[in-house]
């Protein structure tokens, strides 16, 4: 008999197991048993609707408002395992027991507004009876909570797993819990928060140990608030939407934040701990003079994992390295005319690093002043590191070459000559440029100098821009670049594009004094823009590679005048490329032209531009023809590889000789200021005057009267 009793005690609590498990109760309704599953049911007039789909689990409330009284009358309470709970609109629950008692993992959905208010026992009671696996069994998904209880805001009983995340941007997370006995998040396994942070109070964090919210020395905290988005790292901690003042032990001086412009705002402040945006579009503005450095143990002083990070102000920013993450194209622009100050003493780690060194991350200065100072031997930015020039300059080193952003997995590449991103290398155009680096507001001229830009900090001497010697200047108010007995001299390496002289400058005038000698395997001078060669000097240009010239003219004009011009090209001599091909024109006003091509490369020429006006005489070819432009050999119908043309005024049969010259002699004759006024074999005619006259490699100075 006992047996049997026993039996049926145990039939009867599996029975009332059972029942249990199947209870899903709102407003003391067991929403099971509503005639349909699916129907709305009104909570009473004004007070919305609830709806329960049994085959999707799926528990939907619209607007409701419950108010329970009594220690066991729960607004909702679910004892079935993997349930949806979603909010529609405004809900609200007023209870004297708790709002949502849940059983078993939940997944709640909120679209809307919950405000939950317990005056006798808590917000959220959690107690999952499934103990297999410490996995998220209950999530918090988008919307606004306000949790208010008399105990407990949310509390467990140290098993659950609770996972909360913003991945609705139409309903962003925002939840305040406040709890007046043990605290306001209580008694949890874990609390996981994906794109959000606790905003408040500054500090508090998840302590597993405690398995509780707690700010920093306490075990208790009575409100929190968790919001979306991590909006920035700073100070070794992660601040959130809801800061405005940041302060902690790292931080001193004036931290700001402002969420509408997404701002942080640093005013005399000095921070240790990494600055690491969260959001895109972020603004960092430095006022009066701030410092960043690294974490005990750290490296690097900023993380910018986002796009389109601003560093501006009126202030100055001093900071360690500042690592950028390339793999998505982030851009970090400094503007406003703040001054960056970055400074790695790390024996490998540049100014600059990326998280990876084949992509690309891009850095803008704008109007602003950027300084670099790294260890010898290490780039200041590396290549991987695009830079773009916007209202700045580099006013030291006074020689830096910016190259399309290098790749190591790319045979060549070439010179910036248009406002595009770009790397910093030595005029060696090998070296990406190590030591330190000087950008500051100016303004950049569009001519260049092997590959040197000419700007308003280095103008007035790009010495130190000719490899070989000599020096060079430009005067910005004539547009005049003047070289005396420049020397330029480079091989590509099979990889490198670049003229010895970029031009974009309409009515640019190249003067040269003494003789200067310029180019390389590819241009010699290259430009987009008419341009006049002149001066008292000699001026040789050369481009020898297979398939380039001397001087490439890009829809422009060429004006040589009063000098003597030498060039030597691979395929051609001068040449022009562009939409005007044919439109353009090489004039010579009383001036001497050598030009030669290479005749063992097919279908080269001495002049390959339609419209050759020379105002001078051909004297070589003998019996050259200049026909459509161009200039043929005797026959009208060959190339010429060779050409020589001298002014034709520059003999004059009227007066004798100025001394008595051999035939055989190859005889230079210039002026007092070094103009070159006859060259040849005989005797020159010329008026009467103070000559120099060059022969056999010695000059004498004779007076012809």
């Amino acid at each position: 008999m006992k047996r049997i009793l026993s039996t049926l005690v145990l039939l009867t609590m599996v029975l009332a197991a059972t029942a249990e498990e199947d209870k899903l109760n709102v407003n003391g309704n067991n929403v099971l048993k509503i005639s349909g599953g699916c129907s709305n049911v009104s909570l009473g007039q004004g007070n919305g609707t609830y709806s329960y789909n049994p085959d999707t689990k799926e528990l939907i409330l619209n607007n409701a408002k419950i108010t329970r009284t009594g220690s066991d009358n729960n607004a909702i309470y679910c004892n079935i395992k993997g349930v949806t709970i979603r909010f529609k609109g405004n809900c609200e629950f007023n209870t004297e027991a708790s709002g949502i008692h849940v059983k078993q993992a939940v997944t709640f959905y909120n679209e809307g507004t919950l405000t939950i208010n317990s005056t006798g026992y808590r917000g959220i009671y959690i107690q999952n009876t499934d103990n297999s696996a410490l996995i998220p069994n209950i999530r918090f998904h988008g919307g606004t909570w306000n949790i208010t209880a008399k105990q407990q805001g949310i509390e467990g009983v140290k098993r659950e797993c609770v996972y909360m995340y913003d991945d609705d941007p139409d309903h962003p997370f925002y939840m305040k819990v406040k709890g007046s006995g043990k605290g306001a998040i209580y008694d949890l396994t874990s609390l996981e928060l994906d794109k959000l942070g606790i905003g408040y109070p500054w500090g508090a964090v998840f302590n597993e140990t405690k398995h509780a919210v707690c700010p920093e020395g306490s075990s208790t905290i009575a409100e929190i608030v968790i919001i979306t988005t991590l909006a920035f790292e700073l100070g070794g901690r992660q601040w959130t939407t809801y800061n405005q003042t940041i302060s902690g032990p790292n931080i001193s001086g004036t931290v700001t934040y402002t969420a509408s412009s997404k701002t942080v705002k640093l005013n005399n402040a000095t921070v240790k701990g990494a600055f690491t945006p969260h959001l895109d579009g972020m603004t960092l503005i430095s006022t009066q003079t701030n410092t960043l450095s690294p974490a005990d143990g750290g490296i690097y002083c900023m993380f910018i994992n986002k796009d389109n990070l601003t560093i501006r102000g009126s202030g100055t920013l001093n900071t360690g390295p500042i690592k950028i993450n390339n793999s998505t194209s982030n851009t970090t622009t400094i503007s406003g005319g703040v001054t960056v100050n970055v400074t790695s003493s790390e024996n490998s780690i540049s100014g600059f690093e990326g998280y990876s060194t084949y992509s690309s991350a891009y850095l803008v200065i704008d109007n602003s002043t950027l300084n670099v100072n790294v260890k010898s031997g290490v780039s200041c930015i590396p290549p991987y590191v695009s830079t773009k020039l916007i209202g700045s300059v580099v006013s030291s080193p006074a020689n830096i070459v910016r190259l399309f952003s290098y790749n190591p997995r790319l045979s060549y590449y070439s010179q910036v000559v248009n406002n595009e991103y770009a790397s910093f290398f030595d005029i060696d155009r090998e070296t990406p440029h190590q030591g330190s680096l000087s950008i500051v507001p100016g303004i950049a001229y569009n001519v260049w100098v092997n590959g040197v830009q000419v700007n308003s900090k280095n103008y007035s001497n790009l010495s130190s821009a000719l490899n070989e010697g000599g020096t060079c200047s430009y005067n910005p108010n004539t547009n005049t670049l003047t070289l005396n007995k420049a020397k330029i001299s480079y091989e590509d390496g099979g990889h490198g594009l670049y003229p010895a002289i970029y031009n974009k400058i309409n009515g640019l005038v190249i003067n040269n004094t003494g003789t200067s000698e310029i180019g390389g395997d590819y241009h010699g001078i290259e430009s987009e823009a008419d341009f006049t060669i002149t001066g008292n000097g000699h001026l040789k240009v050369t481009g020898t590679g297979v398939t380039y010239g001397g001087i490439k003219l890009i829809n422009c004009n060429l004006t040589v005048n009063n000098t003597e011009l030498t060039v030597t090209g691979g395929k051609y001599g001068i040449y022009e490329s562009g939409q005007d091909t044919g439109k353009r024109k090489v004039i010579l006003n009383n001036s001497y032209l050598h030009l030669t091509s290479n005749p063992d490369i097919s279908g080269s020429m001495a002049v390959a531009v339609k419209s050759f006006d020379p105002n001078c005489q051909v004297v070589f070819p003998v019996n050259g023809i200049i026909k459509n432009g161009y200039i043929y050999e005797a026959d009208g119908k060959t190339y010429a590889k060779k050409v020589e043309i001298e002014p034709k005024n520059g003999i004059s049969t009227a007066i004798d000789a100025v001394v008595p010259i051999e035939e055989s002699s190859e005889t230079s004759i210039y002026t007092t200021s070094g103009t070159l006024v006859w060259k040849g074999k005989g005797q020159p005619q010329l008026p009467q005057g103070i000559y120099l006259i060059k022969k056999n490699g010695k000059v004498q100075k004779v007076q012809k009267n």
